[in-house]
């Protein structure tokens, strides 16, 4: 075989594995019209209408699900205020975290887990919460570069140590 044969089977190979790698992530197939995607978007068309997203004027996507955004408790940790956005292909969690305990806490290891409005997982982020005294809050921020900015709710556990 010649060098530009090689050449030539190598960039078709290249591109065969993007071409599965992309069909892989997208599930291996379009969204039709009134199919529900991973996310949780109702796809029409070509147009996606996302739900449960309020879209701002700079491009952020800001979640309104009432649900996502009531209080939620990992022990004696209380997280409100919540917020999700996704802008420029990152979403961003944002609570403020109050230890409600009568004991300091340490560093926390925790998964937020993405749920749809089945209430099934959509994803999954890692998040770390510092030693917190009783009474003390802080704000918690996470992110992914995953877009799950139409979520319905999400859940918070401490992660699983592998």
């Amino acid at each position: 075989m010649k060098s530009n044969e090689k050449k030539v089977i190598l960039v078709l190979l290249l591109i065969l594995i993007v071409v599965i790698v992309v069909k892989v992530r997208s599930g291996g197939k379009e969204a039709g019209e009134g199919n529900l995607t991973k996310a949780g978007k109702l796809a029409k068309g070509n147009q996606v209408e996302e739900e449960f997203v309020q879209n701002l004027k700079d491009g952020t996507k800001l979640n309104k699900s009432e649900t996502l955004s009531q209080t939620k408790t990992l022990g004696a940790l209380e997280f409100n205020n919540i917020q999700l956005t996704n802008q420029n292909g990152q979403t961003l969690l944002l609570a403020n975290v109050k230890n409600t305990g009568e004991a300091a806490t340490t560093v926390q290891l925790i998964d937020v887990i993405i749920l749809d409005k089945k209430g099934e997982q959509i994803g999954k982020i890692s998040g770390i919460i510092s030693p917190l005294e009783p009474e003390e809050t802080v704000q918690f921020n996470t992110s992914t570069l995953e877009d799950y900015a139409n979520a319905y709710d999400f859940q918070i556990v401490n992660k699983e140590v592998e």
